[in-house]
């Protein structure tokens, strides 16, 4: 089965644990093309993908997963200036972020009327994490109404749901959890990505961490979490 999932760093794998390595190494069977980008927003995966599929349209199924950093890059605005610079050469590249909740929705659904024009072949959508692992925080009661959004999206457009967000806030909810949110630029755009998954376990036990090694990028156990709630689809709907 040939996989193109498109999203952003937590699909790209390149800081945190590579879901779609654990997934591979499950299902040899799988080919995937990893169209995932640090950063990239709702805005810019729907230019991405919609550029990339109309040269690349042999695949048997689409994941899309879209909407973490439409939260972060607000709340990196509201950081250090290192934080601050960030964020603004990312959007400067045209991954602008979507803090209105119906100018949201709109885009999503904007993005699969073009995704099921150019293409047909089923199209999976995946819910949003977690953005700190203290599910009492701002940014992830943002991210509630945004799954919200992407649940309703999935039965508006007749979609299978990759719920995601279940199985993190399952675990979370009965966790002892704090609200460490990439507190350390540093660390976080350069000395996590050099780690290798033993290590990045071991920084997510030091910071009190469950699922993450900073609140959103994963670790092991949130890597399995992704894994498993995309080889359960797959394999309800007779891909794997």
């Amino acid at each position: 089965m040939k996989l193109l999932i498109v999203g952003d760093s937590i699909t790209e794998g390149v800081t945190g644990v590579n879901y779609i390595d654990l997934l591979t190494r499950s299902h040899p069977e799988l080919k995937v093309t990893n169209l995932g980008l640090g950063g990239d927003t709702l805005i810019g995966i729907t230019n991405r993908l919609a550029e990339h599929i109309k040269e690349n349209t042999d695949y048997d199924a689409i994941i899309i997963e879209a909407g973490h950093n439409d939260i972060i890059l607000p709340y990196f605005e509201h950081g250090e200036l290192p934080f601050k610079i960030t964020a603004r050469a990312i959007e400067a590249r045209g991954s602008y972020p979507i803090t209105d909740d119906e100018v949201f929705a709109n885009q999503y659904d904007s993005l699969l009327k073009l995704v099921k024009k150019m293409v047909t072949i089923p199209v999976y959508i995946t819910t949003l994490s977690c953005i700190g692992e203290d599910l009492n925080m701002f940014t992830n009661k943002k991210r509630e109404h945004y799954n919200h959004i992407i649940r309703n999206l999935a039965v508006l457009h007749h979609l299978t749901l990759i719920d995601v967000a279940l199985k993190f806030e399952a675990y979370l909810s009965f966790a002892m959890t704090n609200n460490y949110l990439m507190n350390d630029f540093f660390r976080a755009f350069v000395v996590d990505k050099s780690m290798s998954n033993q290590q990045l376990n071991h920084i997510s036990a030091e910071r009190g961490l469950h699922l993450t090694i900073d609140g959103v990028h994963l670790n092991e156990k949130g890597a399995e979490f992704y894994a498993e709630a995309i080889e359960d689809v797959l394999s309800l709907n007779k891909n794997l």
